[in-house]
Formats: C-alpha cells, structure tokens, sequence
C-alpha cells in the first residue's frame, strides 16, 4: 500500500484572507503529496508569489502554501493508504498534467465558489477541482456533486472521519531546489503580458466552449 496526503493549508495571501471571509473557513487552498515526509505537493495554484493570475499545475513546497519563506505553515492533513495501481495512476495524472500546455487555472470558478458553487471552463481546473478529480480515483471515496463545486471546507467533510492525520504547524525547512522560481521577482511587464494572455483565453473558453488551437500556457515563461 502506498500513501496519498490531501492538505488544507492556511496561506497568507491576499486572495486567501478574502476567501476566508466570504466562506468562514480557515483553509482557502488544498493541495495533494505522494510524500510521506510532506515537503513536496501538487496542485494548481500561483507560479510566482506576486503574481496570482499567472498560475497552473504546480509542484508546491511548504513555503509556498503558507506564502512566506520564514512562517511556520498552519495545516489540516487527511492520509489516504491505496493499492500499488492506484498510486500510479494518480502520480501518472500529475505528470500529464505537468506537460500539459494547453491547461489553464479556472479563475471564474475560483471567484464564484463561494457564491454560486463555481462553473465548468473547458480544460481549466482550480486546486478543490484537480484534487476531486484524484480523490475519484480512489475506489473508496464516494464523491457526492460534480468534481469542479468542490470547495476545500467539502474535503474536511469527507475525509475528517476516517482519515484525519493531523492538523498544526509545520516548520518551512528550506527543502526548495535550487531552479525554483515562485519567490522571484516578476517584471511589470511580464505579469501583463501572461495574466493578459490567461484571461483572454479564459474568455474565449467561455464564450465558444473550447480551447484555442495556439494556446500554450508555458509560451511568455
């Protein structure tokens, strides 16, 4: 058997503290680790700390979810224990998705989720979305509404009972690679120009229903 962690981190960013308002939780993020030392996650969320618009599928490290390279990060864990195959198949879903270039973040969905349960943009996720779609994967967990109305406070009422595993501080050891970008600086320039060309194709996603045919999420990186 292997393990699989679902995490609810409290992140400190703007857009969390509001998401905090508007649904009376503490946790605004979830994110998934393969790692049994819980220092490396997956989900979809910001590439660049200063920069939430341009975000994707990610590898997420403990002071990215808090948002700060020195604060202790505040988190709620489930563990879930599933077959050889299944491990697999998720951790095959992760990669997909890493090269996957024509994915966006599901920005409208992440605005109206706690208002009216979010909508469904052609391939685009948020982080509850991506991980409804793992936790399908798993033979023993009953998903009850459409993967994309998940909100991170569902999770906590789906697993609490079973699979809690703990809910404190981690320390932020410094466990990032030497090629990992998400405290760097980004040029004025840049941020426009990619939260420019994200939002415009999430508004071409809307209106017609499909992907452009040139999209490619990796193309001003």
């Amino acid at each position: 058997m292997k393990n699989i962690y679902v995490v609810l981190p409290r992140s400190e960013t703007f857009i969390a503290k509001i998401g905090r308002l508007l649904t009376n939780y503490e946790y605004s993020h979830v994110t998934i680790s393969f790692d049994d030392n819980l220092k490396e996650f997956y989900s979809f969320s910001r590439i660049y700390n200063d920069a939430p618009i341009i975000s994707g599928f990610v590898k997420e490290y403990r002071s990215h979810l808090v948002n700060n390279p020195k604060a202790r990060l505040k988190c709620k864990i489930f563990k879930l224990s599933v077959s050889e195959k299944v491990y697999k198949k998720i951790k095959l879903y992760c990669k997909s998705l890493l090269l996957d270039k024509t994915l966006l973040f599901n920005y409208v969905s992440m605005l109206l989720l706690p208002l009216n349960g979010g909508i469904k943009v052609v391939k685009s996720y948020n982080c509850t979305h991506f991980v409804a779609e793992v936790l399908s994967m798993i033979p023993y967990i009953n998903l009850k509404k459409e993967k994309y109305k998940y909100k991170p406070k569902d999770f906590e009422l789906l697993l609490q009972k079973k699979y809690f595993y703990f809910e404190g501080y981690l320390n932020i050891d410094d466990n990032r690679y030497n090629d990992d970008i998400y405290f760097n600086k980004v040029p004025l320039k840049k941020k426009f120009i990619i939260s420019l060309y994200y939002l415009k194709e999430t508004l071409h996603r809307l209106l017609l229903k499909k992907e452009s045919n040139n999209f490619d999420n990796k193309k001003y990186m």
